[in-house]
């Protein structure tokens, strides 16, 4: 599969796999074409990392107000001026949710790596495991490459946290022997000490050193296991901290937004004592836009009627929208779908029971309650399996056609639920003419088509089944 490509390219299961789905969108790119199209793409994985590769090739949604920016300017929404003059103004915000997400997310990541540093560690010192010998090496990279955050950002959310932990009268963080404002700057303490004494422990024994306790180690993961195994707190532990530290910090800005309801001037920021307040909205291109946050955030899709939209369920079950409605058996472009947070629950197992239906829309009303694990009342069941089954799905239909039963209301909150997410992410018909869900006495319908989607076998992903002919 990669024998084609540039012997200088390092190629990954996660640049495959990123590739072949971009690809999927464009079926009909063949032969050589096709070839060129997957080496460059290959390429770019390479050049850019599958994370940032998804976001600029629109495979996955971007995080934040940075990556949004980046998107544009990828597109050529922005020049390079008006990239760069909104970014610094980005930056140079106060400190909000998203930044502190971002922050605690990244040292997060940073912590589960020096976790696999130390069990590497262990695996050589303890265990004498000399096939593991580099392994720690290369987690102690991926922990000390550069952060995935502006310098500013790692300026403000420290002196931010700070603060709040005055203002709530939180104790100095202390941990093994460590010490520091705030959860944030000791993760960071910890992170560069690690790195400090790794690099130590090499040079000690790359260059031999005379001394006796050096030249007993024939590697740097047993004489760091044996001279600083003990120093560190456990990553469990700093994590526990920095998580709770974020917490602090979202309950000193829910405070903020209490006492200062107006919007916050993203030019105006006091590090020391937080940002002032400015009654401002700014009238641009006939629109109103405040500056910190958005009362609610755009429709992922507009739809006419529900009928112009189609759900696709992936093998990961997760739901994917689309419109219009691609036909039974059709290429599923999910490149330019828009992917449905849906909770694991009673909705997401009734949308695969309509995706299971012959029309994708329909689906009758006792076999519903039956997958859906609603019990009916106890009563006398005929002993032939078959009668059973029909006598089950009688009784049902006739216990859901009474109003207040409480297999309807179940069914009900079922279809309320998926209604609701739906609604956040899809604009559509509103009024009991034009639900996307509802349910008669005998069937569940909806206004939409919903398929599983599949493989087929050159890894186009496929909307449904062909229809039989």
């Amino acid at each position: 599969m990669a024998d084609d490509v540039n012997d200088d390219i390092l190629i990954t299961r996660k640049g495959l796999d990123a590739v072949d789905e971009l690809m999927c969108s464009d079926p009909n790119l063949t032969g050589e074409v096709r070839e060129q199209v997957r080496n460059h793409l290959l390429q770019e994985h390479a050049r850019l990392g599958d994370s940032k590769f998804r976001l600029l090739y629109s495979l996955r949604k971007p995080k934040n107000g940075g990556e949004c920016l980046e998107v544009e300017y990828n597109d050529g929404k922005l020049t390079r001026e008006e990239f760069l003059e909104r970014l610094r103004e980005y930056v140079a915000r106060p400190a909000d949710e998203e930044m502190l997400q971002k922050v605690v997310d990244e040292l997060d990541s940073r912590l589960v790596r020096l976790g696999r540093f130390m069990y590497s560690v262990m695996e050589v010192g303890a265990f004498h495991r000399r096939d593991k010998v580099g392994k720690a090496d290369r987690h102690m990279r991926a922990v000390c490459r550069p952060l995935n955050i502006f310098d500013s950002e790692l300026e403000t959310v420290p002196k931010f946290l700070k603060c709040a932990r005055v203002r709530q009268r939180q104790p100095l963080v202390r941990i093994h022997g460590y010490s520091a404002p705030t959860a944030v700057e000791l993760v960071l303490d910890v992170l560069m000490a690690a790195k400090t004494l790794w690099k130590g422990c090499k040079s000690s024994v790359r260059q031999g050193q005379a001394d006796a306790q050096a030249a007993e180690w024939k590697s740097p993961e047993q004489l760091y296991w044996a001279a600083h195994s003990e120093e560190f707190p456990s990553v469990r532990d700093m994590k526990t901290l920095l998580h709770n530290e974020l917490a602090i910090g979202l309950v000193e800005l829910t405070e903020q937004s209490r006492q200062n309801p107006r919007p916050h001037s993203v030019e105006a920021l006091d590090l020391n004592v937080h940002s002032s307040t400015i009654n401002a909205n700014v009238v641009s291109a006939g629109r109103s836009v405040s500056t910190a946050t958005q009362t609610k955030p755009e429709p992922l899709l507009k739809v006419t009627n529900w009928s112009d939209l189609a759900l696709g369920i992936d093998e990961k079950r997760q739901v994917w929208a689309i419109s219009p409605p691609p036909t039974d058996g059709a290429v599923f472009p999910k490149k330019k779908a828009s992917h449905i947070r849906m909770r694991r629950g009673m909705g997401l197992d009734l949308l695969e029971i309509l995706a299971d239906s012959d029309s994708g829309r329909s689906a009758q009303i006792g076999l519903v309650a039956s997958k859906l694990g609603l019990q009916p009342p106890s009563a006398s069941m005929p002993g032939d399996g078959r009668a059973r089954g029909d006598a089950l799905r009688s009784e049902y239909e006739s216990d859901l056609s009474s109003k207040g039963s409480l297999w309807r209301r179940s069914l009900n909150s079922a279809l309320a639920e998926v209604a609701r997410r739906l609604r956040k992410s899809i604009s559509g018909p509103v009024g009991p003419a034009n639900s996307a869900l509802s349910m008669d006495d005998k069937n569940v319908n909806s206004g939409f088509v919903v398929r599983h989607l599949h493989q087929d076998a050159n890894r186009h992903l496929r909307f449904g089944q062909p229809p039989v002919s």
